[in-house]
């Protein structure tokens, strides 16, 4: 079986494409230039001890848009994982929403009218449990059954691109598959995961010992095992999953986890609530009030019973495998 991954290069896509490859399927990964395809692309961790091994074949695309060619790439090709998209910058320079819709929705859709095209079979798109909205309330839970709330220009766009792949699946017989993850760390991760191992690294305390919230978080490997069921799964036409390690926890307690599993000896001392609050806000940063203090929780009960599916992979095996990779990369 042929798989075309998008964004291959990525966090999430250099594992899934190791991970293929060691389950013995022929593998076209696509990225932006082969310059960021590292000698690391494939991660041997995540490559099935089978003795069959399949195939990765690299190939430059440069940036995503509705005029890529993508006719080479999908001959033969059974199922589309579509990974690649225009996310938030982590700097200071802000994305405009049409930035975002070119990406994310326009480029989709494009490769999505290709696959029918090329007879690709499947199409999986990794949209955002951002598309549910930015917190839940109490104990309630984020469902596929829920109306979508998206609040930034990135989740609104990929609740557009989910949109118009199910138009698209209704009007042709594509299999389109739609995944909504919260925040995944692991092995490679970026962003503010990476941020926080770095201020633990350097013996920073932190401020967030009083915090009692409920976050859903997936491990890398869990999603890349979702993502495989999936592809093998015989019969998920216009299903959208949600997915997590099926562990809530806490900032307070997840950052317990990680200061014990770096070794280190920190304090992460008691502050009210509502002033670290204040404080955020003060130096603008909203969006990590939002992350840090606010419940998130999901509801992944259906995608359990549609696919029979459990996550393989604890949240304390996936931290100590993040650490790991951490201190030797």
């Amino acid at each position: 079986m042929l798989i075309t991954v998008t964004g291959a290069s990525g966090f999430i896509g250099k594992a899934l494409c190791g991970s293929l490859k060691g389950s013995g399927y022929h593998v076209n990964g696509c990225c932006r230039t082969l310059n960021k395809v590292s000698s690391e692309v494939c991660l041997n961790k995540y490559e099935s001890s089978d003795t069959k091994r399949g195939q990765t074949q690299w190939i430059p695309i440069g940036e995503l848009s509705s005029s890529t060619d993508w006719k080479p790439i999908l001959k033969s090709c059974d199922c589309i994982v579509h990974l690649a998209s225009k996310t938030p910058s982590l700097n200071s320079r802000s994305i405009s929403k049409i930035e975002f819709r070119k990406v994310n929705v326009q480029a989709t859709v494009h490769l999505a009218e290709q696959a029918v095209l090329s007879g690709v079979k499947r199409f999986i798109f990794l949209s955002s449990v951002k598309v549910n909205g930015e917190k839940t309330l109490g104990n309630s839970q984020f469902s596929v059954k829920d109306y979508p709330s998206p609040k930034d220009d990135y989740s609104k766009t990929k609740l557009e691109a989910e949109q118009a792949l199910l138009e698209i699946s209704n009007k042709t017989g594509l299999e389109v598959v739609i995944i909504r993850p919260p925040l995944v760390y692991g092995p490679g991760v970026k962003g503010n995961m990476l941020h926080l191992l770095k201020q633990i690294e350097r013996g920073m305390p932190l401020p967030f010992g009083s915090i009692n919230n409920r976050r859903s978080l997936v491990g890398l490997s869990n999603l890349i095992d979702l993502i495989q069921a999936c592809i093998e799964y015989p019969r998920v036409l216009n299903q959208i999953f949600m997915v997590s390690d099926d562990e809530d926890i806490s900032t307070s307690m997840l950052l317990t986890k990680l200061i014990v599993t770096m070794g280190k000896s920190i304090r992460n001392f008691e502050v009210h609530p509502s002033f670290l609050k204040a404080v955020l806000y003060c130096f603008g940063l909203k969006k990590l009030n939002d992350r840090l203090l606010n419940n998130l929780i999901v509801d992944m009960s259906q995608t359990k019973k549609v696919l029979d599916w459990i996550p393989p992979k604890t949240m304390d095996d996936e931290i100590q495998s993040m650490v790991r990779w951490y201190y030797t990369r």
